[in-house]
This record gives C-alpha cells, sequence and structure tokens, in this order.
C-alpha cells in the first residue's frame, strides 16, 4: 500500500510540474521596451541632470553615464562637455561604442572639450569607417572634430591629406575641415592642410558651411604660410560674393604681406558696399606699414556707417603715433559718427604730448563737455573711455563707479582704470610712486566690488589676475573683501 502510494505522489507532482510549465509557455515573454529618445529640459530626468551639472555633482554624472535610457546618456555626456573632468574620460569612452548614434556624437563633443592627448587612441578607434549606411555619420564628424582638439601632429597630417570624401558628404566633410580648425587653435598648422582649406574654399560645388569653416581657418589661424596660394587668393577674393566668406578672405590677404595684397584691399574700400567686409578690409590694412596705410585708413573713420568709420578710428587708437595727435584732433571733427568720432578723440588723448599744452586742455575740455552732453549711456562711456586714455586722469574715474551712475559708465570706468596700471608708459609718468598708484587703484577697485555686480567683479577678477597690471601684489591684503564678494555670489554666477 505504502509503495502504490508513493508512485501516485510522484506521478502527481509529475502532472503538476507539466501543468505549471504549459500555463508558463503561453505566457508571452514581455518585451523590454527602449527608452524614448528626448533630450528636452521638459523631461524630469534630463532637467535632473542639468542640475547635477550646475551643481559639478560629478560622482552622480559618471553614474548617470550609463543608465539604461539613452536621454540620460546623452544628458550626462553633454554635462561633461561644460563641466570638463579629465577623470570622466574613462566612463565617457565606452560610450563612443553607444547604440544610440547621437549619444555617441556627444560623448565625443565631451571628451574632445577635455582636450586630453590620452584620448587619442580611443577617438581613432571609434571612427566608424565602414558605416556605409551613414548611421553614425553625425558621430564620426564629430569624432574627427574632437581629433583636432586632442590629437597630435601626426594625425593632422593625417586629417589634411583625406581626399575620398564628397560634396555630398557634408558632415564627413564639416569633420574634417573642423578638426583641422581645432588643430589651428592649438598652434598646430601643416602645409597640406593649409592647401586642402584653400582648395576646399576655392570650390563653389562643396557645401557651403564646409566653405565657410576653410574661410575662418585662414582668417584665424596664426603662423599660415600663405604665399604659395597668393593668386589662388586674388583669385577667390575676385569672384567670390558672399560677404561671410569675403570677411575672411580679406584676412587672409593681409597675411600675404606683398604690395600687391596691400592694394587690392586698399582699392577695395571704395568699391566694397558690405559693411562687415568693409571692417575686415581696414582690419587687415592695418597688418602693413603704417606710413603705407594710414591715409586710407584716416579717410574711412568719416564714413557715414558707423561699423567701419569704429574699426578705422580704432587703428589709430591702437597704433597710433605720437607726432600724429593733431591729425587725430582735426580728423575727430570730420567724422559722422560718434562711435568714430569718441574713438580719434581717444586716439588724440593718449598720444598727444603734454608739451602742447594749449592744445591738450583744449580737447580735454571738449571730450568733457562731449561726455557731459551725451544722452545715450552708450556714448557718454565711449567719452570717458576717451577720456581715461590719458592715464593722468585715473583720479577721476572714481567718480563713475558709484551706484548712483549706470552699468554700463561703472563698467567702463574699471575697464579704465584696470587700463591704467597696464599702460606701457605707467612707469614713465609715475616714476618711484608705481606702487602707491597701483595701491590707490586697487582702493577704487574694492569700492566697485562692494558693488556686488557679477560683471564687475569678474572684471576685477580678471585686472588681478592679469599679470600685466601688476594688481595682484598691491591686492594681496584686501583677500577678505575678495572672499566676501565671492561669498555673496550664487552659480552660476
Amino acid at each position: 500500500m505504502c509503495v502504490v502510494m508513493k508512485q501516485w505522489s510522484k506521478i502527481g507532482f509529475f502532472l503538476i510540474a507539466f501543468v505549471v510549465w504549459t500555463i508558463a509557455g503561453c505566457v508571452p515573454v514581455e518585451e523590454k521596451v527602449p527608452a524614448p529618445f528626448k533630450t528636452s529640459i521638459h523631461q524630469p530626468g534630463v532637467r535632473k541632470i542639468y542640475e547635477m551639472q550646475t551643481r559639478q555633482d560629478k560622482d552622480s554624472l559618471l553614474i548617470s553615464l550609463k543608465s539604461d535610457d539613452p536621454s540620460i546618456r546623452y544628458a550626462a555626456a553633454r554635462a561633461f562637455a561644460s563641466y570638463q573632468d579629465s577623470t570622466a574620460l574613462n566612463a565617457l569612452f565606452p560610450l563612443l561604442s553607444d547604440e544610440q548614434g547621437q549619444v555617441r556624437a556627444m560623448a565625443a563633443i565631451a571628451i574632445g572639450q577635455i582636450g586630453s592627448l590620452k584620448a587619442e587612441a580611443q577617438l581613432t578607434a571609434a571612427f566608424d569607417g565602414r558605416d556605409s549606411a551613414r548611421l553614425y555619420e553625425e558621430a564620426n564628424s564629430d569624432i574627427l572634430e574632437a581629433m583636432g582638439k586632442t590629437g597630435s601632429t601626426q594625425f593632422l597630417r593625417d586629417l589634411g591629406t583625406i581626399s575620398t570624401y564628397q560634396p555630398t558628404d557634408t558632415l564627413l566633410l564639416l569633420g574634417q575641415v573642423r578638426g583641422i580648425y581645432r588643430y589651428s587653435m592649438r598652434n598646430k598648422v601643416d602645409p597640406e592642410s593649409t592647401t586642402t582649406m584653400v582648395r576646399y574654399l576655392s570650390d563653389a560645388a562643396l557645401p557651403p558651411e564646409v566653405r565657410l569653416v576653410a574661410a575662418n581657418y585662414l582668417h584665424r589661424a596664426a603662423g599660415l604660410d600663405l604665399a604659395p596660394h597668393a593668386e589662388q587668393l586674388i583669385a577667390i577674393w575676385q569672384s567670390e560674393s558672399d560677404p561671410f566668406l569675403r570677411m575672411c578672405i580679406a584676412t587672409a590677404l593681409g597675411k600675404l604681406k606683398t604690395s600687391t595684397a596691400s592694394k587690392l584691399l586698399s582699392e577695395s574700400l571704395s568699391t566694397e558696399s558690405n559693411d562687415l567686409v568693409k571692417c575686415n578690409i581696414i582690419r587687415a590694412l592695418q597688418t602693413f606699414d603704417y606710413n603705407d596705410v594710414q591715409k586710407d585708413i584716416l579717410d574711412e573713420t568719416k564714413d557715414s556707417h558707423a561699423g567701419p568709420a569704429e574699426v578705422a578710428a580704432q587703428y589709430f587708437v591702437n597704433l597710433g603715433k605720437e607726432q600724429d595727435a593733431n591729425r587725430y584732433k582735426s580728423a575727430m571733427d570730420q567724422c559722422k559718427t560718434w562711435q568714430a568720432k569718441t574713438r580719434m578723440a581717444e586716439a588724440a588723448n593718449k598720444y598727444m604730448s603734454s608739451m602742447f599744452s594749449s592744445a591738450k586742455t583744449a580737447l580735454s575740455k571738449e571730450i568733457q563737455a562731449s561726455m557731459n552732453a551725451a544722452t545715450n549711456v552708450y556714448e557718454k562711456a565711449a567719452w570717458l573711455k576717451a577720456w581715461g586714455s590719458d592715464i593722468r586722469n585715473f583720479e577721476s574715474l572714481p567718480q563713475y563707479i558709484q551706484p548712483d551712475q549706470s552699468i554700463v559708465i561703472r563698467t567702463q570706468a574699471v575697464t579704465s582704470l584696470i587700463d591704467v596700471c597696464k599702460d606701457n608708459n605707467f612707469d614713465v609718468y609715475f616714476a618711484g610712486q608705481g606702487y602707491l598708484i597701483r595701491s590707490q587703484i586697487g582702493g577704487y577697485l574694492a569700492n566697485a566690488m562692494r558693488g556686488g555686480d557679477a560683471g564687475i567683479l569678474a572684471l576685477i577678477a580678471g585686472g588681478i589676475s592679469d599679470p600685466k597690471t601688476g594688481l595682484k601684489g598691491v591686492m594681496s591684503d584686501r583677500k577678505g573683501e575678495l572672499s566676501k564678494a565671492l561669498a555673496n555670489l550664487k552659480l552660476p554666477e
């Protein structure tokens, strides 16, 4: 009897197990639904990442890089693009192979922003050269640009000689030219890369955004040898009509430093109709000898358009000559815009020697009268700048940093006080009293700090940090005031 019962027990167990297995097999397996890719700040999770970024909560951000939600991974990577910390690199590298292409792209951007040479190998390995379906074309583009921020000179040569991209490969072409451009911002240039950029600029069949980056490379990169491309640049200048490209080409022509380029630019001043291009022509002419270009530039100060007139006048503030100070005063009276008039007044006041006491006195009275008569706060600030260009007027500037003054006026007064300390003639004018004068100016700046304006505090902090001002030493006994000003600021101020 016991044996029979045991057998039935076993049979019953297997029957029950079979039924349970059968029922379980009928229930469909629950598939994991991927989280939607939404990076708007209105998404609670994304908004939380922004808050972590503001607090610079690195530990939480690192955890978020491993989230199952691609939106969160993207937002966390973007946070590290702003909050740059090289210790986050190892956590960012895996995202270069993320299944979501936009996450890959943002990881590349963040790694590029961190700018560590350590990233070169990882970025190179992550570039997907077999992406025939163009699923990761955006990521590939951002990887090329990131290499420009982190890579070695050898990769620059490789980047500059890529010749397989077609006009339809917009993102890859953008990655290439942006990468070369980013290298140049690190003072790394290569002749073959420059040749590529000139060729891209001259090719009207390429996407406009690619040509624009190439043009900006020629405009901004230092240390370029453009002599081999002189004829090509002149030809582009004569045929190109896009003002944004012409702005850059004008600067490139200035880098040629040839009489042909100088003549071409000078002649273009009378025919150019776009103010932006005209401003850059004037800036390009400033690279040539003063005696060769000063007449043409002085004529431009009389332009009825404020932009070109002010740029022309600023040339004489920066590179004026003492022997021409009276000419600057005469030109000031012929200016048609207050922007140019105030700059020419600044140049005259800066370079006019006190030996011409009557002319200097007359100029000072005219500047003060114009400043008092100005109804536009920006014009008044420009006259104040002209007044402060004579560093011996520094003691009159503190009245303009009082709380009752406009923030525009206060900012200019603080800027002028800092500029006094940086003036090349400071030690000549204040022989033997340099430390005392700087201490006096430091006291004025301390008063300005008490206003609590974040912009003015940033301006003063920059002045103290700048070794040219000599303010760091005289402000060392005011650390308490600096700490108090810092404590009163709230993020992100």
